[in-house]
Protein backbone atom coordinates (compact mmCIF):
# COMPACT_ATOMS: atom_id res chain seq x y z
CA UNK A 1 0.00 0.00 0.00
CA UNK A 2 2.89 2.32 0.78
CA UNK A 3 4.11 1.71 -2.56
CA UNK A 4 0.89 2.31 -4.65
CA UNK A 5 0.58 5.60 -1.96
CA UNK A 6 4.16 7.04 -3.24
CA UNK A 7 3.52 6.05 -6.82
CA UNK A 8 0.20 7.75 -7.14
CA UNK A 9 1.96 10.59 -5.38
CA UNK A 10 4.66 10.91 -7.67
CA UNK A 11 2.05 10.76 -10.54
CA UNK A 12 -0.21 13.44 -9.50
CA UNK A 13 2.89 15.67 -9.10
CA UNK A 14 3.30 14.71 -12.64
CA UNK A 15 0.17 15.52 -13.47
CA UNK A 16 0.29 19.02 -12.30
CA UNK A 17 3.22 19.42 -14.01
CA UNK A 18 1.27 18.41 -17.47
CA UNK A 19 4.06 15.69 -18.01
CA UNK A 20 1.34 13.36 -19.62
CA UNK A 21 0.80 14.06 -23.02
CA UNK A 22 -0.09 11.07 -24.50
CA UNK A 23 -2.18 8.00 -24.76
CA UNK A 24 1.64 5.99 -24.63
CA UNK A 25 1.97 8.19 -21.73
CA UNK A 26 -1.29 7.37 -20.26
CA UNK A 27 -0.09 3.44 -20.56
CA UNK A 28 3.26 4.40 -18.95
CA UNK A 29 1.25 5.45 -16.13
CA UNK A 30 -0.88 2.44 -15.57
CA UNK A 31 1.76 0.15 -16.04
CA UNK A 32 2.93 2.18 -12.78
CA UNK A 33 0.07 1.84 -11.27
CA UNK A 34 -0.61 -1.99 -11.73
CA UNK A 35 2.71 -2.78 -11.00
CA UNK A 36 2.38 -1.22 -7.51
CA UNK A 37 -0.99 -3.12 -6.94
CA UNK A 38 0.82 -6.30 -8.00
CA UNK A 39 0.33 -7.56 -10.96
CA UNK A 40 3.67 -8.74 -12.75
CA UNK A 41 3.18 -5.80 -16.00
CA UNK A 42 5.98 -8.42 -17.96
CA UNK A 43 4.06 -11.47 -17.58
CA UNK A 44 1.75 -11.66 -20.99
CA UNK A 45 -0.29 -13.87 -19.53
CA UNK A 46 -1.24 -11.22 -16.78
CA UNK A 47 -0.96 -7.98 -17.76
CA UNK A 48 -2.20 -8.26 -21.88
CA UNK A 49 -1.46 -5.29 -24.12
CA UNK A 50 -4.09 -4.97 -27.23
CA UNK A 51 -6.30 -7.99 -26.28
CA UNK A 52 -8.27 -8.74 -28.81
CA UNK A 53 -12.07 -9.63 -28.73
CA UNK A 54 -14.51 -10.16 -31.26
CA UNK A 55 -17.65 -8.07 -32.48
CA UNK A 56 -19.80 -9.46 -34.80
CA UNK A 57 -17.36 -10.38 -37.54
CA UNK A 58 -14.56 -7.61 -36.60
CA UNK A 59 -11.85 -7.68 -33.94
CA UNK A 60 -11.05 -5.33 -31.94
CA UNK A 61 -8.38 -5.21 -29.12
CA UNK A 62 -8.62 -4.24 -25.64
CA UNK A 63 -6.25 -1.78 -24.71
CA UNK A 64 -5.09 -3.60 -21.55
CA UNK A 65 -6.28 -7.06 -20.57
CA UNK A 66 -5.95 -8.02 -16.66
CA UNK A 67 -5.93 -11.91 -16.72
CA UNK A 68 -5.73 -14.96 -14.17
CA UNK A 69 -6.23 -18.21 -15.51
CA UNK A 70 -6.23 -19.38 -18.81
CA UNK A 71 -5.76 -15.60 -20.05
CA UNK A 72 -9.31 -14.77 -18.96
CA UNK A 73 -9.83 -10.77 -18.28
CA UNK A 74 -10.86 -10.06 -15.00
CA UNK A 75 -10.55 -6.49 -15.71
CA UNK A 76 -10.30 -4.32 -18.74
CA UNK A 77 -9.13 -0.50 -19.28
CA UNK A 78 -9.98 1.26 -21.73
CA UNK A 79 -6.92 4.20 -22.67
CA UNK A 80 -7.65 7.90 -23.90
CA UNK A 81 -4.96 10.49 -24.59
CA UNK A 82 -4.79 12.76 -21.62
CA UNK A 83 -6.40 15.94 -23.61
CA UNK A 84 -9.73 13.86 -24.45
CA UNK A 85 -12.60 14.91 -22.83
CA UNK A 86 -14.56 11.56 -21.59
CA UNK A 87 -17.69 13.95 -21.21
CA UNK A 88 -20.84 12.83 -18.80
CA UNK A 89 -20.19 9.24 -17.52
CA UNK A 90 -22.15 6.95 -19.21
CA UNK A 91 -23.20 9.10 -22.32
CA UNK A 92 -19.71 9.34 -24.22
CA UNK A 93 -18.24 7.71 -27.22
CA UNK A 94 -16.03 6.09 -25.26
CA UNK A 95 -18.15 5.01 -22.78
CA UNK A 96 -20.02 2.91 -24.87
CA UNK A 97 -16.69 1.48 -26.73
CA UNK A 98 -15.42 0.34 -22.92
CA UNK A 99 -18.82 -1.58 -23.03
CA UNK A 100 -19.36 -3.05 -26.29
CA UNK A 101 -15.71 -4.52 -25.34
CA UNK A 102 -16.83 -5.37 -22.08
CA UNK A 103 -19.34 -8.15 -22.74
CA UNK A 104 -17.42 -10.06 -25.22
CA UNK A 105 -14.38 -9.93 -22.82
CA UNK A 106 -16.68 -11.15 -20.44
CA UNK A 107 -14.70 -9.13 -17.44
CA UNK A 108 -16.42 -8.08 -13.80
CA UNK A 109 -14.48 -5.16 -13.59
CA UNK A 110 -13.17 -2.39 -16.55
CA UNK A 111 -12.23 0.96 -16.45
CA UNK A 112 -12.00 3.85 -18.88
CA UNK A 113 -9.18 6.63 -18.19
CA UNK A 114 -7.33 9.43 -19.81
CA UNK A 115 -5.07 9.50 -16.80
CA UNK A 116 -6.73 11.74 -15.00
CA UNK A 117 -10.00 10.75 -14.13
CA UNK A 118 -10.64 6.90 -13.85
CA UNK A 119 -13.94 5.53 -13.98
CA UNK A 120 -14.58 2.42 -12.28
CA UNK A 121 -17.78 0.19 -13.59
CA UNK A 122 -19.40 -2.73 -12.95
CA UNK A 123 -20.23 -5.16 -15.94
CA UNK A 124 -22.09 -7.96 -14.24
CA UNK A 125 -24.96 -5.77 -13.55
CA UNK A 126 -27.80 -3.75 -15.29
CA UNK A 127 -28.85 -0.55 -16.06
CA UNK A 128 -27.63 2.03 -18.40
CA UNK A 129 -23.98 2.61 -18.62
CA UNK A 130 -24.09 5.48 -16.17
CA UNK A 131 -25.99 3.76 -13.55
CA UNK A 132 -23.04 0.93 -13.60
CA UNK A 133 -20.28 3.32 -12.18
CA UNK A 134 -19.35 2.88 -9.35
CA UNK A 135 -16.76 5.48 -8.77
CA UNK A 136 -14.70 8.12 -10.43
CA UNK A 137 -11.70 9.33 -9.37
CA UNK A 138 -9.35 12.26 -10.41
CA UNK A 139 -5.56 11.97 -9.93
CA UNK A 140 -5.47 15.58 -10.31
CA UNK A 141 -7.77 16.25 -6.91
CA UNK A 142 -7.84 13.15 -4.90
CA UNK A 143 -4.99 12.54 -1.75
CA UNK A 144 -3.06 9.66 -3.05
CA UNK A 145 -3.95 7.38 0.00
CA UNK A 146 -7.82 8.08 -0.83
CA UNK A 147 -6.62 7.04 -4.41
CA UNK A 148 -4.62 4.20 -3.05
CA UNK A 149 -7.39 2.40 -1.36
CA UNK A 150 -9.76 2.77 -4.30
CA UNK A 151 -7.17 1.06 -6.77
CA UNK A 152 -6.53 -1.24 -3.95
CA UNK A 153 -10.00 -2.27 -3.75
CA UNK A 154 -11.21 -2.76 -6.95
CA UNK A 155 -8.31 -3.37 -9.02
CA UNK A 156 -5.22 -5.18 -6.57
CA UNK A 157 -3.62 -8.37 -8.06
CA UNK A 158 -5.01 -9.86 -4.93
CA UNK A 159 -8.39 -8.95 -4.74
CA UNK A 160 -8.85 -9.84 -8.37
CA UNK A 161 -7.65 -13.34 -7.76
CA UNK A 162 -9.65 -14.11 -5.58
CA UNK A 163 -13.05 -12.62 -6.91
CA UNK A 164 -12.92 -9.95 -4.14
CA UNK A 165 -12.48 -7.07 -6.71
CA UNK A 166 -15.34 -8.39 -8.34
CA UNK A 167 -17.74 -8.53 -5.13
CA UNK A 168 -16.76 -4.85 -3.89
CA UNK A 169 -17.45 -3.44 -6.98
CA UNK A 170 -20.90 -5.31 -7.61
CA UNK A 171 -21.93 -4.50 -3.31
CA UNK A 172 -20.30 -0.48 -3.81
CA UNK A 173 -22.42 -0.20 -6.46
CA UNK A 174 -25.35 -2.04 -5.15
CA UNK A 175 -24.92 0.67 -2.24
CA UNK A 176 -24.50 3.28 -4.68
CA UNK A 177 -28.01 3.06 -6.27
CA UNK A 178 -29.72 2.64 -2.54
CA UNK A 179 -27.80 5.70 -1.26
CA UNK A 180 -29.09 7.98 -4.28
CA UNK A 181 -32.79 6.46 -4.29
CA UNK A 182 -32.77 7.80 -0.63
CA UNK A 183 -31.32 11.16 -1.40
CA UNK A 184 -34.19 11.28 -4.23
CA UNK A 185 -36.49 10.11 -1.91
CA UNK A 186 -36.01 13.69 0.23
CA UNK A 187 -37.91 16.56 -1.47
CA UNK A 188 -40.77 14.65 -1.67
CA UNK A 189 -40.49 13.70 2.46
CA UNK A 190 -40.27 16.93 3.19
CA UNK A 191 -43.09 18.25 1.17
CA UNK A 192 -45.05 15.74 3.21
CA UNK A 193 -43.97 17.48 6.21
CA UNK A 194 -45.00 21.15 4.85
CA UNK A 195 -47.62 20.32 2.81
CA UNK A 196 -51.50 20.42 4.54
CA UNK A 197 -51.64 19.33 8.40
CA UNK A 198 -47.45 20.92 9.50
CA UNK A 199 -45.91 18.37 11.54
CA UNK A 200 -45.94 19.90 14.82
CA UNK A 201 -42.25 18.33 15.46
CA UNK A 202 -41.21 20.87 13.16
CA UNK A 203 -43.71 23.71 14.45
CA UNK A 204 -41.87 22.67 17.68
CA UNK A 205 -38.35 22.84 16.37
CA UNK A 206 -39.00 26.10 14.51
CA UNK A 207 -40.43 27.78 17.70
CA UNK A 208 -37.58 26.85 20.08
CA UNK A 209 -35.16 28.41 17.41
CA UNK A 210 -37.13 31.29 17.50
CA UNK A 211 -37.04 31.95 20.95
CA UNK A 212 -33.55 31.33 20.97
CA UNK A 213 -33.08 34.35 18.93
CA UNK A 214 -35.95 36.81 20.55
CA UNK A 215 -36.82 35.02 23.43
CA UNK A 216 -40.82 35.30 22.59
CA UNK A 217 -42.56 32.36 20.89
CA UNK A 218 -44.11 33.17 18.03
CA UNK A 219 -48.05 31.94 17.33
CA UNK A 220 -48.18 28.15 15.62
CA UNK A 221 -50.49 29.28 12.76
CA UNK A 222 -47.44 31.96 11.81
CA UNK A 223 -44.86 29.11 12.03
CA UNK A 224 -47.21 26.79 10.19
CA UNK A 225 -47.90 29.17 7.38
CA UNK A 226 -43.94 29.94 7.50
CA UNK A 227 -43.20 26.20 6.65
CA UNK A 228 -46.19 25.02 4.08
CA UNK A 229 -44.74 28.53 2.17
CA UNK A 230 -41.69 26.37 1.57
CA UNK A 231 -42.97 23.67 -0.40
CA UNK A 232 -43.75 24.96 -3.92
CA UNK A 233 -40.48 26.51 -3.36
CA UNK A 234 -39.24 22.55 -3.60
CA UNK A 235 -41.65 21.55 -6.41
CA UNK A 236 -39.99 23.82 -8.12
CA UNK A 237 -37.67 21.80 -10.58
CA UNK A 238 -34.35 23.18 -11.77
CA UNK A 239 -34.59 23.25 -15.58
CA UNK A 240 -33.22 20.47 -17.50
CA UNK A 241 -30.81 20.94 -20.14
CA UNK A 242 -31.59 19.36 -23.12
CA UNK A 243 -29.43 16.25 -23.76
CA UNK A 244 -28.28 16.00 -27.43
CA UNK A 245 -28.61 13.12 -28.92
CA UNK A 246 -25.45 12.02 -30.17
CA UNK A 247 -25.67 12.30 -34.85
CA UNK A 248 -27.18 9.54 -36.35
CA UNK A 249 -24.73 7.99 -38.80
CA UNK A 250 -26.85 7.06 -42.17
CA UNK A 251 -25.61 3.68 -42.90
CA UNK A 252 -28.37 1.97 -43.26
CA UNK A 253 -29.81 1.51 -46.66
CA UNK A 254 -33.54 2.69 -47.08
CA UNK A 255 -36.07 -0.44 -46.08
CA UNK A 256 -38.13 -1.13 -49.60
CA UNK A 257 -40.78 -3.99 -49.76
CA UNK A 258 -38.64 -6.88 -50.46
CA UNK A 259 -35.75 -6.42 -47.82
CA UNK A 260 -35.02 -4.87 -44.40
CA UNK A 261 -31.42 -4.07 -43.97
CA UNK A 262 -29.89 -3.31 -40.62
CA UNK A 263 -26.65 -3.69 -38.56
CA UNK A 264 -25.93 -5.64 -35.29
CA UNK A 265 -22.53 -5.51 -33.75
CA UNK A 266 -21.03 -3.90 -36.69
CA UNK A 267 -22.30 -6.77 -39.05
CA UNK A 268 -24.99 -5.69 -41.38
CA UNK A 269 -27.67 -8.37 -41.44
CA UNK A 270 -31.15 -8.48 -43.76
CA UNK A 271 -34.78 -9.44 -43.50
CA UNK A 272 -37.71 -10.06 -45.16
CA UNK A 273 -39.59 -8.48 -42.79
CA UNK A 274 -39.17 -7.19 -39.25
CA UNK A 275 -40.47 -9.84 -37.13
CA UNK A 276 -38.00 -11.60 -39.04
CA UNK A 277 -35.35 -9.28 -37.54
CA UNK A 278 -37.15 -9.09 -34.46
CA UNK A 279 -36.08 -12.33 -33.84
CA UNK A 280 -32.73 -12.32 -35.04
CA UNK A 281 -31.59 -9.80 -32.70
CA UNK A 282 -33.11 -11.51 -29.52
CA UNK A 283 -31.26 -14.46 -30.82
CA UNK A 284 -28.17 -12.76 -31.36
CA UNK A 285 -28.09 -10.84 -27.82
CA UNK A 286 -28.94 -14.17 -26.03
CA UNK A 287 -26.20 -15.73 -27.35
CA UNK A 288 -23.79 -13.52 -26.07
CA UNK A 289 -24.68 -14.13 -22.18
CA UNK A 290 -26.61 -16.88 -21.02
CA UNK A 291 -28.18 -14.46 -18.58
CA UNK A 292 -29.49 -12.14 -20.82
CA UNK A 293 -32.80 -13.01 -21.50
CA UNK A 294 -33.41 -13.60 -17.63
CA UNK A 295 -32.47 -9.67 -17.34
CA UNK A 296 -33.95 -8.56 -20.42
CA UNK A 297 -37.42 -9.93 -19.63
CA UNK A 298 -38.39 -7.39 -16.67
CA UNK A 299 -37.89 -4.76 -18.45
CA UNK A 300 -39.48 -5.59 -21.70
CA UNK A 301 -43.45 -5.23 -21.22
CA UNK A 302 -46.27 -3.31 -22.22
CA UNK A 303 -49.91 -2.46 -20.07
CA UNK A 304 -51.25 -6.42 -20.61
CA UNK A 305 -48.35 -8.24 -22.77
CA UNK A 306 -45.04 -9.43 -22.20
CA UNK A 307 -42.21 -9.74 -24.61
CA UNK A 308 -40.69 -12.65 -23.00
CA UNK A 309 -41.98 -15.71 -20.70
CA UNK A 310 -40.79 -18.50 -19.68
CA UNK A 311 -44.59 -19.68 -21.35
CA UNK A 312 -46.74 -18.97 -23.95
CA UNK A 313 -49.12 -17.83 -21.42
CA UNK A 314 -46.82 -15.73 -19.24
CA UNK A 315 -46.39 -13.96 -22.81
CA UNK A 316 -50.26 -13.05 -22.96
CA UNK A 317 -53.49 -14.27 -21.71
CA UNK A 318 -54.56 -13.64 -25.21
CA UNK A 319 -54.83 -16.61 -27.68
CA UNK A 320 -53.64 -14.76 -30.19
CA UNK A 321 -50.92 -12.78 -28.93
CA UNK A 322 -49.26 -16.32 -27.06
CA UNK A 323 -50.45 -18.93 -30.25
CA UNK A 324 -47.58 -16.90 -32.47
CA UNK A 325 -45.13 -16.60 -29.76
CA UNK A 326 -41.93 -17.88 -30.46
CA UNK A 327 -39.65 -20.09 -28.77
CA UNK A 328 -36.21 -18.75 -27.88
CA UNK A 329 -33.14 -20.77 -26.01
CA UNK A 330 -33.18 -21.80 -22.38
CA UNK A 331 -37.14 -22.21 -22.20
CA UNK A 332 -37.82 -18.71 -23.11
CA UNK A 333 -40.56 -17.59 -25.47
CA UNK A 334 -40.66 -14.20 -27.70
CA UNK A 335 -43.99 -12.36 -28.25
CA UNK A 336 -43.75 -11.45 -32.04
CA UNK A 337 -47.46 -9.69 -31.88
CA UNK A 338 -45.82 -5.75 -31.16
CA UNK A 339 -46.13 -3.34 -34.00
CA UNK A 340 -43.16 -1.97 -35.43
CA UNK A 341 -43.55 1.29 -33.13
CA UNK A 342 -43.61 -0.89 -30.13
CA UNK A 343 -40.76 -2.89 -31.58
CA UNK A 344 -38.26 0.12 -31.75
CA UNK A 345 -38.89 1.18 -28.12
CA UNK A 346 -38.67 -2.12 -27.08
CA UNK A 347 -35.35 -2.69 -28.68
CA UNK A 348 -34.29 0.84 -26.90
CA UNK A 349 -34.75 -1.10 -23.63
CA UNK A 350 -33.12 -4.38 -25.15
CA UNK A 351 -29.75 -2.65 -26.36
CA UNK A 352 -29.95 -0.29 -22.53
CA UNK A 353 -30.03 -4.23 -20.84
CA UNK A 354 -27.30 -5.25 -23.35
CA UNK A 355 -24.63 -2.35 -22.79
CA UNK A 356 -24.86 -1.49 -26.59
CA UNK A 357 -25.93 1.65 -28.44
CA UNK A 358 -29.02 2.19 -30.24
CA UNK A 359 -28.96 3.58 -33.46
CA UNK A 360 -24.98 2.77 -33.12
CA UNK A 361 -23.68 0.52 -36.04
CA UNK A 362 -21.24 -1.09 -33.79
CA UNK A 363 -24.39 -1.61 -31.28
CA UNK A 364 -28.05 -1.83 -32.93
CA UNK A 365 -29.21 0.75 -35.82
CA UNK A 366 -32.27 -0.31 -37.92
CA UNK A 367 -35.34 1.20 -39.13
CA UNK A 368 -38.92 -0.22 -39.20
CA UNK A 369 -41.72 0.29 -41.52
CA UNK A 370 -43.65 3.06 -40.06
CA UNK A 371 -42.08 3.11 -36.51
Amino acid sequence: MNDLTATLAAIKKSIARSAYQSEADVRQMAQQILAALGWDVFNPEQVINEYPVQLGSKTRRIDIALCTANRQPRGIIELKRPDRDLGPPGESQADRQLFRYLFDAGAPVALLTNGVTWRFYSTYSSGTYAERLVEALSLATSTPVAAARTFERYLSFENTQSGKAADHVRDDLARRRVREALRNAIPEAWRSLVSGEVDERLIELLSSAVVHIHADRPEKRDLADFLRQLEPRKNRRSPKTTRQPPPKRRTIVPTDSKVLRYRLLGDELTAKTAKEAWIKIFEVLAKRESDFLARAAPRLKGRKNRTLGRSRQEISATESVNKSAVQLRDGWWLNVHWGNPAKIKQLQILCDVAGIAFGDPEGLEIKLPNA
